[in-house]
């Protein structure tokens, strides 16, 4: 009976997992999602020749498709593959589409618990189902999603110095052939999981879980609401910054170690009622250790910088919506202050950095609402809102610079203790409040391997680099 249970329950799951890679032709994201599975731990210099050929076989596409080898075990740990993978891409999904989407952002996507949550508490963000795109979407989101994990465990710190040479350029060459299209899914799973992160600093420290805004600017909802950009951005960069951490700023860095410490972290910090005091000591043992030079993956020059797409200029996120007398649409061709005089006070140079700065912010937020995997914008409450032209930025900037301090008050305003002193809820005026000092110490090293993401979830501290 056990065994016709077994049989029946393998039927099952075989039948979902062709039914949702229909799609996969060449069989690609199959051979990804393989090799993620079977990915083998990094052991010190003696696990790098299995390492460099597992790389290699998977470059080659020679992992066995195990619906044509009714290889019953991997079909099981597909089928937990891509259910967690799905998990991640829903948060996504709801988030990406929420009317504002840095409030969404700073919940954090429920592995054990319902989610999303917010320091312990339901957040009300309105769930979008995986079911619910286009099977181009679908296959979008699943393709990026799986090549994002994988790649991350190619790079690891603990990986990828060591891999033979040969094998390292197989993998640089792999990205050559990388279509620009996906290179641009990769940045938004990439943005997507920067905002996680966010929202682990966030929940690390006394951070505001802001209010949507009221339609009228004046209503008294939005008065001490957030400011530009966080009005548009959810920066993890900003909310690392707000932990007073000295050192490195990690959130550009993990994001790039995968969804295994990931999860492990989620996990840990929903089970483990004082896990975030021990997170912030092990994010400043962290800082410590990566010293500038070391860039992520998704940084590097042979990977950021092929078939002329960047990580920080899209040029056709730049045009998007421009008229046709903009001069923000003549800046590729001419520079942009030849045209605007509003920028008189400024140095040309000044002026240009200022608008790539801002364009850099616009790709932050087209990514965060993952612009490169829709056919339309069928699910954004507010497109405007949602995809802001450089035109839109510009403005908001202009206004943002004319204010007096605008850095310093903008993290004021993303604090909870300087909200209730704005709202009366509290007399303490937190410039003169002691704040209780960090413990400093270290994290210890801690051996062992983090559990696969896809597998029952350990909580606990987080093994050494």
């Amino acid at each position: 009976m056990a065994s016709l249970f077994a049989t029946c329950k393998t039927s099952i799951l075989k039948g979902i997992l062709t039914n949702l890679l229909v799609d996969d032709t060449n069989g690609r994201i199959v051979q990804d999602a393989l090799a993620i599975l079977s990915f083998p731990f990094a052991d010190g210099v003696s696990s790098m020749p299995l390492i460099s050929g597992h790389i290699e076989k998977w470059a080659a596409q020679g992992f066995n498709n195990p619906f044509q080898q009714s290889d019953h075990s991997a079909i099981h740990s597909l089928h937990r593959l891509f259910s967690r993978l799905i998990l991640f891409i829903e948060d996504y999904l709801a988030k990406a589409t929420d009317p504002f989407p840095p409030r969404a952002y700073m919940a954090v996507p429920g592995i054990v618990s319902p989610g999303p949550r917010f320091k312990g508490k339901r957040i009300d963000i309105k769930p979008v189902k995986f079911i619910t795109l286009n099977r181009a979407e679908k296959i979008r989101f699943l393709r990026a999603f799986l090549r994002y994990e994988l790649l991350c465990k190619i790079y690891h710190p603990r990986v990828w110095p060591s891999i033979d040479i040969s094998c390292a350029d197989q993998v640089k060459f792999m990205h050559e052939k990388l279509p620009p299209v996906e290179k641009k899914e990769l940045y938004c799973v990439n943005e997507y999981f920067k905002g996680v992160y966010g929202a682990i600093f966030a929940h690390c420290q006394d951070s505001w879980l802001p209010d949507r805004p009221a339609p009228s600017s004046s209503d008294g909802v939005s008065k001490h609401g957030l400011l530009y950009p966080d009005t548009v951005h959810f920066s993890a960069c900003d909310y690392f910054t707000d932990m007073d951490i000295q050192g490195r700023n990690l959130a550009s860095i993990l994001p790039c170690f995968g969804l295994d410490l990931l999860v492990h972290i989620l996990v840990s910090l929903d089970k483990q009622e004082d896990y975030g005091r021990y997170l912030k000591r092990w994010f400043r043992t962290l800082s410590r250790k990566f010293t500038w030079p070391y860039n992520p993956w998704i940084s590097k020059n042979h990977f950021a910088k092929l078939n002329g797409q960047s990580a920080t200029f899209d040029p056709n996120v730049y045009h998007r919506g421009l008229r046709q007398d903009s001069p923000h649409r003549r800046f590729m061709s001419i520079p942009i202050f030849q045209h605007y005089s509003g920028y008189e006070p400024w140095s040309r140079g000044e002026q240009r950095e200022r608008i790539l700065s801002i364009h850099e912010l616009q790709l932050g937020i087209y990514r965060q609402r993952a612009w490169a995997f829709f056919d339309d914008v069928r699910l954004f409450p507010d497109v405007r809102f949602h995809f802001p032209t450089i035109e839109d930025l510009d403005k908001e900037d202009q206004i943002a610079n004319n204010k007096l301090g605008p850095s310093y008050e903008r993290t004021r305003r993303r604090s909870k203790k300087w909200q209730d002193y704005y709202w009366g809820r509290s007399l303490d005026n937190p410039l003169y409040v002691q704040e209780e000092e960090e413990e400093e110490a270290m994290v210890e090293d801690n051996e062992g391997h983090l559990t696969r993401f896809f597998e029952e979830p350990v909580t606990g501290k987080i093994p050494s680099f």
